[in-house]
């Protein structure tokens, strides 16, 4: 019998947006804890420029503290259309991180315009964010003086939640089954 993959999509909806972010260095993270341990195999977002952007990975420092996370992965991405919907599937790319319960998934704009668009929406939960010189890999950073940012960014990550096909866990790439693709709309 072949193993089940579980798969889990946190985030916000893909929505259509021309608007976004436009000044180099804004971070933003989920104020939404991704539930469950897995491993990230893919983004969708609504991409309204083909300027670099970071997907990241942030953990906690402290349990109890909602305040200080650590980069613990990334992935940086070139969008190749503008003003579309575009999947990133990382089975390919080997940058896929595996992702623990109480992670948060951020969005870092390396460059103006911002690629991935936002809609409007005023209510919590919301992003934490501020603006950043440079982020770097295992650099902490304290959300604490952040503001919430009220909006909606148009983007998704996609875990598989069955660990059990990563063989040892702790590889902070481990390598994704080829069959795991974004689902459609029918396969929600």
């Amino acid at each position: 019998m072949e193993n089940m993959i579980h798969l889990m999509c946190l985030a916000v909806v893909v929505t259509l947006g021309s608007t976004g972010i436009d000044f180099a260095g804004a971070l933003w993270i989920m104020a939404d804890k991704i539930p469950t341990d897995g491993v990230v195999f893919a983004y969708s977002a609504y991409f309204r420029s083909v300027k670099p952007v970071r997907f990241q990975i942030w953990r906690p420092v402290v349990k109890e503290s909602d305040d200080v996370h650590r980069l613990v992965g990334e992935t940086w991405v070139v969008p190749s259309i503008e003003n579309a919907k575009e999947d990133v599937n990382l089975h390919s790319a080997s940058v896929e991180g595996e992702v623990r319960a109480g992670d948060r998934v951020g969005v870092y704009i390396e460059e103006v315009p911002g690629a991935v668009a936002y809609t409007f929406d005023p209510t919590p939960p919301f992003f934490l964010g501020g603006v950043f010189e440079s982020i770097v890999s295992n650099e902490i950073v304290s959300f604490k003086s952040t503001f919430p940012f009220p909006y909606a960014l148009s983007f998704s990550v996609y875990l598989d939640t069955n660990m059990t096909l990563y063989g040892v866990t702790g590889d902070p790439f481990p390598d994704c089954p080829k069959r795991l693709t974004i689902p459609s709309g029918t396969d929600i």
